[in-house]
């Protein structure tokens, strides 16, 4: 199982009984997820073979978590849960 895979799971089990989020949603928020954690061990590992300190990444890697995750915050709220379709007459 992919890492986007299992957090798609616990996405659906965490919210199952409180909110309805379609598993195509789910996995596109799984791979959202996933993909911070691989920007993190990429540029940590980039950094550390450049030479730099734990410190100095954690200090610089800081900021730019914050602001992916603060961008993927506003994505998630703004999609909130999927209007009720309208039938067709």
């Amino acid at each position: 199982m992919t890492p986007a895979a299992a957090i798609r799971d616990f996405i659906l089990e965490s919210v199952a009984g409180i909110r309805n989020i379609p598993p195509e949603v789910a996995t596109l928020q799984g791979i959202a997820l996933a993909g911070v954690f691989q920007i993190i061990i990429s540029e940590a590992g980039r950094r550390t073979r450049e030479g730099q300190s734990q410190k100095k990444i954690a200090d610089e890697l800081r900021p730019i978590v914050e602001n992916i995750l603060d961008e993927l915050d506003r994505w998630f709220s703004v999609a909130g849960p999927p209007a009720p379709r309208r039938r067709k007459a």
